[in-house]
């Protein structure tokens, strides 16, 4: 279902989904609109964590920097943003972006973008990356 602003959140047919999740991670891209619209999710979000935070598996979120580039104004906002919403939420954030490149935008779901014999930085950022979701989920 789509997320409806009209209705109560807990009326929401993601609501309902995200109670079956035990870890959600939302990704946080510069600018004011994916912002805007990431922090209505996180706020939804939020409230299924309350929802669930008595019961045997709570929902832990994690945040994370997507399309990241580090020269950028925008994304140094975010970075600083990002604190404020982890002060505010308790969110924890990935320590790992993953970059922004074009060619993702390209990409179909069934092949890697990467060469996995070669040890380019992008796939090196992105395993990283991985790598770091993995590790909250094993621990």
């Amino acid at each position: 279902g789509k997320y409806d602003v009209t209705m109560p959140i807990k009326d929401q047919d993601i609501f309902q989904t995200l109670v079956y999740c035990d870890f959600l991670f939302v990704p946080f891209c510069a600018g004011n609109f994916n912002l805007d619209s990431t922090i209505d999710f996180l706020k939804m979000a939020l409230a299924v964590q309350d929802h669930k935070k008595d019961t045997d598996v709570p929902l832990s979120i994690y945040g994370y920097v997507s399309m990241f580039r580090s020269r950028t104004l925008a994304n140094q906002r975010l970075k600083q943003d990002i604190k404020e919403i982890h002060n505010q939420t308790g969110v924890r954030f990935l320590d790992v972006e993953l970059k922004d490149l074009t060619i993702y935008r390209e990409a179909d779901t069934i092949t890697s973008l990467y060469d996995t014999k070669a040890y380019e930085i992008n796939y090196i950022n992105f395993l990283r990356w991985i790598n770091q979701i993995a590790n909250l989920l094993y621990l």
